[in-house]
């Protein structure tokens, strides 16, 4: 993962979410979001007596070889700004190191489900 992207869209909460291709949804300001850094002490995520340096994609120095970790969650954050007072949906998705947005849409549904994640907010004054 090379980063994350964020997109908001209006949407009444009454209504069901936005399908992945909706078009509100396509063209909607997808912008970077902030990936936070690594940890810079491990040891209350690791078992007692674990090192680091001991576990796979950590180099001898105790550090990632990279950032984030591959098939791990990290925090991030993003800031949207000028939004009128109302209700929308808030997605996230992430980028890959060869500049594709994940996920991709499905053809055939039985090969797994991977929807763009989705939150409602509500905006008020």
């Amino acid at each position: 993962m090379r980063r994350i992207a964020a997109a908001n869209g209006t949407s009444a909460i009454a209504t069901p979410l936005a399908d992945d291709d909706d078009e509100e949804l396509l063209n909607a300001p997808w912008q970077p979001a902030a990936i936070s850094p690594p940890p810079a002490d491990w040891t209350a995520a690791l078992p007692d007596g674990t090192a680091p340096s001991e576990i796979w994609g950590f180099g001898p120095d105790g550090k990632p070889k990279m950032w984030p970790l591959p098939m791990s969650y990290v925090g991030w954050s993003v800031t949207i700004t000028d939004l009128a007072e109302g209700e929308y949906e808030l997605r996230a998705r992430t980028v890959d190191v060869n500049g594709n947005a994940q996920p991709e849409p499905r053809p055939v549904q039985k090969t797994g489900r991977n929807p763009i994640g989705c939150r409602r907010v509500s905006v008020v004054a």
